[in-house]
């Protein structure tokens, strides 16, 4: 009996993505290839999958072939990405020097680190909490065209290519070179503005994400040199070694758990060596930060007291709303169906079900009732990250309603974490994500940009996601950016 076959929705794309000859091809290979089902699961039965938009019959027994995928094809879109990505940094920056060439709020005090340099103080400035590692880095220029701030922004434009081709690479260490993925990465709307303004971000991620390539390539030892370069930018990139470390930790522990005549082998002291060979470069810079921390009694170089870690519960309900509305292509088209899902899951399983609601709700109660907004830099109307935070501690009906809100995506976003192909990395992304947030008292999108980079990063996301996720991002970049060029000043227009 042939194969009977229906695809809804991207079929054609998917035909075009993949280089399959037609719609059952595409449709097989999303059988096989997305949905993991082996031909000896598919005699005879239905399956249905209602987040991809794919109702398949298979009636013959007959192994289906698995469709070529296109390399070439994959590596001209990967490098179209890159000169679009590219090209779109390098546009910001002409634009940004062209309408605002004045210095933007942190960009005035690094200027003036810079300047301090320049004239022989190498000494460390009191109004910065970070090493001047980023500050030599543009010594060498500043020394030669001048200390102006379009000097500054020229090489942190030039720094964010570099790191576009970083990225690039780790997708191609990943066999992955989907073009998608390296706009979503640089038309993030919280990473894009700073890509070319004079801060420590672009500098911090070159550094990081170079380590995170070479641990991908198992050059451990290299990997080491990048990632203590950058917790020298960014004190805070500490948190970032350490799940370099437990994903060196984990990728060891699934290899020495193999099997020997069919029984599990115990971890012993030769998978134990093994298992430390992998990170012991990484765990020698992760004492020397604990050390550090002890002797300064804590991370930053000076005491400016608004840069001292402190918990705010502000934060991570920040984080969940960012969370939220950056991801809004992602779970809005599929809520019907998730909650759908989840009250199919809830009645199969009452008892469960019922506990994960009721601490659901409970969660988002205690949230709406202990938010607060401490930090005197998030009640200054001159940034854009602030207006939400100040209508929020004005109204608990606003707090309630985005807590709501993130209760709404919930069961979308759960439904993400249990399929994605990479749920333990993810899991511990997202477990890291909330420890380097956690210190941070000041409630600001940039230190979103690495959890979210690192979130993505462990994220599968289909081929029509994909094209939604791109174009809202361009769209919330191209918001920021002009915000930026015409607002802003030395003491605001900025997140």
């Amino acid at each position: 009996m042939p194969t009977l076959a229906w695809a809804w929705g991207r079929r054609c794309s998917l035909c075009r993505e993949h280089g399959h000859a037609s719609v059952d091809h595409a449709t097989q290979y999303l059988v096989r290839e997305r949905l993991q089902i082996t031909p000896d699961t598919m005699r005879g039965r239905l399956f249905k999958s209602g987040n991809r938009g794919i109702i398949t019959r298979v009636s013959s027994g007959k192994s289906l072939p698995t469709p070529p995928i296109s390399a070439p094809q994959e590596l001209r879109e990967s490098n179209v990405s890159f000169f679009i990505a590219a090209a779109s940094v390098l546009a910001f920056f002409l634009l940004l020097t062209a309408f605002n060439n004045r210095p933007i709020v942190d960009e005035g005090l690094h200027l003036l680190a810079v300047e301090r340099l320049v004239d022989g103080d190498w000494s460390q400035p009191g109004f910065l909490p970070m090493p001047l590692t980023y500050h030599l880095l543009v010594y060498l220029p500043a020394k030669v065209f001048g200390v102006e701030v379009w000097v500054l922004r020229l090489v942190n434009t030039v720094l964010s290519i570099a790191l576009l081709w970083i990225v690039q690479s780790i997708w191609r260490v990943e066999r992955s070179s989907r073009g998608d993925r390296l706009l979503h990465f640089a038309w993030l709307p919280i990473l894009f503005p700073f890509t070319v303004l004079a801060y420590t971000e672009v500098a911090s991620l070159v550094f990081l994400l170079a380590g995170v390539l070479l641990h991908l390539r198992k050059k451990t030892g290299w990997a080491a040199i990048p990632l203590a370069i950058a917790c020298l930018v960014r004190q805070s990139n500490i948190v970032w070694v350490a799940f370099v470390i437990a994903w060196g930790v984990m990728e060891a522990w699934k290899e020495c758990r193999c099997k020997r005549d069919g029984a599990a082998r115990a971890i012993g002291h030769r998978e134990i060596t093994t298992i430390l060979s992998r990170v012991w470069p990484q765990l020698i810079i992760l004492v020397a930060a604990a050390a550090f921390f002890v002797f300064n009694k804590g991370f930053n170089i000076t005491a400016v007291e608004a840069n001292r870690f402190r918990f705010n519960s502000a934060q991570f309900y920040s984080f969940a709303l960012f969370l939220v509305v950056l991801w809004v292509p992602v779970w809005v088209p599929s809520l019907v169906a998730d909650f759908h899902s989840m009250n199919l899951w809830v009645k199969r399983r009452p008892g469960l079900g019922g506990a994960v609601i009721l601490v659901s709700l409970l969660a988002a109660v205690g949230a709406v009732a202990t938010f607060w907004n401490p930090h005197p830099w998030n009640h200054n109307p001159d940034f854009l990250r602030n207006w939400p935070l100040v209508l929020m501690e004005r109204s608990i009906l606003l707090r309630g309603i985005a807590a709501l809100l993130v209760l709404v995506t919930l069961p979308g976003l759960t439904r993400r974490l249990l399929e994605a192909p990479n749920r333990s990395l993810l899991l511990l992304a997202l477990a890291f994500s909330l420890v380097y947030l956690a210190p941070h008292s000041l409630v600001d999108p940039r230190y979103y940009i690495l959890p979210m980079i690192f979130l993505q990063f462990s994220s599968e996301f289909q081929a029509y996601e994909a094209r939604r996720l791109t174009i809202w991002y361009a769209t919330g970049s191209v918001a920021v950016s002009g915000y930026i060029i015409i607002a802003g000043t030395r003491v605001g227009g900025l997140w």
